[in-house]
């Protein structure tokens, strides 16, 4: 009997960073293991897939990912026991506590540790727009998600190589893991994420709208406070006041993926619906919540104008996707942005939380009220290197070439 070479992904939901490079070792002949939490994704056919048991929600983040830990360490060994995983290659998403245990279960694997964040009390989000009322961080909250960097750390410490998607990400390690740790983005459908007739959003009447009418777009995976989400309504608010032909779409889940605080009664994207009716604006404001991949793409391909605003953090994919389809962009000045737009000719940084955006955001539209299918691929083919630096391709093979190098 042949047996094929095994690798083991181990991360809290299926398939996120991994998707390209789990879909690669399917594709060479290899065994997949995948071991999560969550399967928001059905997974593909051939994975063989070890459902973790998630911890109670409850104590501090440094608790959960201790009991997240244990209950990994017992699934593993028993995959390791049953089923004979003995993976030559594990790819760890760090922090979750999920990974800390790798090399006692396998001592002979190669253990590539994605790292996403590292926290710091001087970090610049924490100390980013102090004046703004819907981010607070109390010294205890920072003092906790500083704590969390023991589960961070113990993972790295054992890794064979480190990853990280951006410079920035990465830059915020200590030097000890940072000179060990390699940039390679998570890839992007390059092919999919370009610019094109839009044909279908959300049904023929939403369609038709933005068929004829100036669209200004917002799209993240959750419409919150580190997204830039109300300062984004705000100056959104001053445009259709301003310019009556102008409609706003609105595409994310009404939750706070990051730091929410304990004091939100009602979500943000609520208080925005509310605010627009309030106006009158709840015909030219359309609510999307979480859109299918392919509805998703359409919606950015009919943007006239796309918002991503971000406090220094973790860089969303969706920036990079509306880039990549061509999308007139309206940014913000953060550092994170900055490494990839920052002499972008189709795209206007600037400090979203100033007082100015309002001003800034109904002058650009102005200049964007036109759709110009044929400016979108001038603007794609303009951003060239950002397709090279984010294809799916090209991010599978240096992770390709990173583990040949173990």
């Amino acid at each position: 009997m042949t047996f094929k070479p095994q690798v083991l992904f181990v991360h809290t939901n299926y398939p996120a960073q991994f998707r390209f490079l789990v879909k690669e070792f399917c594709s060479l002949g290899w065994e997949v293991w995948f071991a999560s939490h969550t399967y928001k994704h059905p997974p593909l056919p051939e994975i063989k897939c070890i459902t973790l048991e998630k911890s109670a929600n409850r104590g501090s983040k440094l608790d959960q990912a201790e009991r997240s830990s244990m209950k990994a360490f017992q699934s593993l060994l028993s995959a390791k026991r049953n089923h004979k995983l003995r993976p030559i290659f594990t790819y760890v998403h760090t922090g979750w506590g999920l990974g800390q245990f790798i090399k006692d279960l396998f001592p002979n694997t190669k253990m590539v540790a994605y790292s996403e964040w590292w926290f710091n009390l001087n970090a610049a989000d924490f100390y980013f727009d102090l004046k703004s009322d819907d981010v607070n961080h109390s010294h205890y909250s920072k003092l906790q998600m500083v704590l969390r960097n023991q589960s961070f750390a113990l993972e790295l410490q054992q890794a064979d190589f480190i990853v990280s998607p951006t410079k920035w990400q990465r830059n915020q390690l200590p030097k000890l893991f940072r000179d060990r740790c390699n940039v390679i983005f998570d890839g992007i459908d390059s092919n999919m994420f370009s610019p094109g007739p839009f044909n279908s959003i959300v049904n023929n009447e939403f369609d038709s709208i933005v068929a004829n009418k100036p669209l200004l777009t917002y799209a993240t995976r959750g419409l919150e406070p580190y997204r830039g989400f109300p300062e984004f309504v705000r100056a959104a608010e001053e445009l259709l006041k301003n310019d009556p032909d102008w409609h706003v779409a609105i595409a994310g889940e009404d939750k706070v993926n990051y730091h929410q605080s304990p004091k939100l009664k009602i979500g943000f994207g609520q208080q925005a619906k509310e605010r627009f009716t309030s106006l009158g604006f709840e015909k030219r404001v359309h609510f999307l919540g979480s859109l299918p991949l392919a509805k998703y793409r359409n919606l950015l391909r009919s943007s006239n104008l796309h918002c991503y605003f971000t406090r220094p953090f973790v860089l969303s994919w969706s920036l990079l996707e509306s880039a990549l389809t061509g999308c007139k962009l309206l940014t913000s000045s953060t550092q994170p942005v900055q490494e990839f737009l920052d002499n972008d000719s189709g795209s206007l940084l600037t400090n979203h939380t100033s007082k100015e955006l309002s001003n800034v955001l109904i002058d650009y539209a102005c200049e964007s009220k036109v759709k110009d299918l044929e400016k979108d691929r001038q603007r794609r083919s303009a951003r060239k290197n950002l397709v090279s630096i984010t294809s799916k391709s090209n991010c599978v093979k240096k992770h390709l070439d990173l583990i040949r190098l173990i």
